[in-house]
């Protein structure tokens, strides 16, 4: 598949962009646009490239007089193009020529115009948010509780924090747009065929309109899991880039600093199973439960021993559980034994069979 864009295609893209942030766009142009988007996948490539570029000069247009200059001189220029451009060009020709054209207008006053250029195709699409006033409030969640956090959503969907998790949210009338910036989380996604629901992190973006899948930021990079619908992940870092579609029961791995990435197959239930209170291992090495284990206990569990590291474990515990009952559970099975060092700390180490003389 060709990574590169043709100017038809990102014109199409950003007029789509403008339209649907338009306060006339209807629910028939919104059932237009999904249609458009699923006919080909360089069609949601090119529209998340529009969206990046989009939340990239957002920010920069309010303090770059010059760049404000070229977005007044580049809504002139879209206005008369916009007319003069084939039919074959054009995304609807009813609706997204002179209504389009005239709603970047019209809305110049309270827009944040943007303008971006690749090769010989011109971008230009609107924010019609006003800047101070009226804007889209971001709602920002920390869970600082040693539980799994359950947040409710003004759309419908569910949000389960992880322990440390930090979220933001922004609710409009035409997206759903959330940032994992630290932690895990997992979505249970509200269908809404007309506001795409996205969760970016670590320099991905994944999409999805009504789904179940799990978000965790990790030291090597993050990870996308996908419990039921489906997802499409993509590169945020440049318009070059990856995108990624995920069916159930697959894990998208992206390292950190790099285009690497790779799928696999999982079991979804244990590796959400926090979000439902519950830590499900299946002969995940020793030293890795107890990271999870600790992640919500109070008195922790460490190794003494490295040598036990690797032992493989199996089982359902409570997310938060007596630290206590859970070592004794080991011991029954394992050979090792605890050792409680201060008030919240509990220490493993090999247990040693001595015979009689």
């Amino acid at each position: 598949m060709n990574s590169k864009f043709n100017e038809v295609l990102l014109n199409q893209a950003t007029r789509w962009y403008a339209r649907l942030r338009a306060p006339d766009c209807n629910d028939a142009e919104r059932r237009e646009f999904q249609q458009w988007l699923a006919a080909d996948p360089d069609h949601a490539r090119a529209y998340e490239a529009t969206v990046r570029t989009a939340d990239r000069i957002t920010q920069q247009i309010q303090f770059d007089p010059r760049l404000r200059a070229l977005a007044d001189k580049a809504l002139a220029n879209t206005a008369m193009s916009d007319q003069a451009m084939p039919d074959s060009q054009r995304v609807t020709p009813s609706q997204m020529s002179g209504r389009c054209a005239a709603a970047l207008k019209k809305h110049w006053r309270s827009a944040a115009v943007l303008v971006f250029s690749i090769g010989v195709a011109a971008l230009f699409a609107t924010r019609l948010a006003e800047p101070t006033t009226g804007a889209t409030p971001m709602f920002s969640h920390v869970n600082t509780s040693q539980r799994e956090q359950r947040i409710e959503l003004s759309d419908g969907s569910i949000l389960h924090l992880d322990v440390g998790a930090e979220v933001s949210v922004v609710m409009s009338t035409d997206e759903r747009r959330l940032e994992l910036s630290k932690g895990r989380a997992y979505f249970e996604v509200a269908h809404d065929r007309t506001r795409p629901f996205s969760v970016t992190a670590a320099g991905t973006r994944t999409v999805a309109l009504g789904t179940r899948f799990e978000v965790a930021l990790l030291p090597q990079g993050v990870n996308v899991t996908l419990a039921e619908g489906s997802v499409a992940v993509t590169d945020v870092s440049s318009l070059d880039s990856w995108s990624e579609m995920l069916s159930p029961g697959e894990q998208l791995q992206v390292h950190a600093g790099s285009q690497q990435r790779k799928k696999a197959q999982v079991n979804t239930h244990i590796i959400a199973s926090w979000s439902s209170g519950r830590l499900v291992f299946d002969g995940m090495p020793l030293s890795k439960v107890l990271e999870e284990i600790n992640r919500y206990a109070s008195v922790k569990v460490r190794l003494g021993d490295t040598e036990l590291a690797n032992i493989p474990i199996g089982g359902n515990f409570v997310a938060g559980g007596d630290s206590n009952e859970f070592v004794e559970t080991l011991a029954a099975v394992l050979p090792l034994r605890s050792v409680r060092a201060g008030a919240n700390e509990i220490v493993l180490f090999q247990r040693y069979e001595t015979t009689s003389p």
